[in-house]
């Protein structure tokens, strides 16, 4: 609720840099937990899900970690 709460009073560049930044570090949390129930889940059923979605959350990942990367450049400019 606060993201949605302070991203509701931002517009344009400030929105975006706030947005993408919190997509990134999201990703980041989330796929460090699927990759540790992957690695020592004790539900085999969860655990192979998991293996199966870190390929999913790394490639999310890499593409706002890019867009954020583009994001900066622009913001220099």
């Amino acid at each position: 609720m606060a993201l949605k709460d302070e991203l509701s009073k931002l517009s344009g560049s400030a929105f975006d840099h706030v947005y993408i930044d919190a997509m990134v570090n999201g990703h980041r949390e989330v796929l460090t937990e699927v990759r540790t129930e992957a690695k020592s889940g004790s539900d085999t059923d969860v655990k192979t899900w998991a293996g199966k979605a870190s390929s999913v959350v790394q490639a999310h990942l890499t593409h706002a970690e890019k867009q954020q990367s583009e994001l900066g450049k622009h913001a220099t400019h």
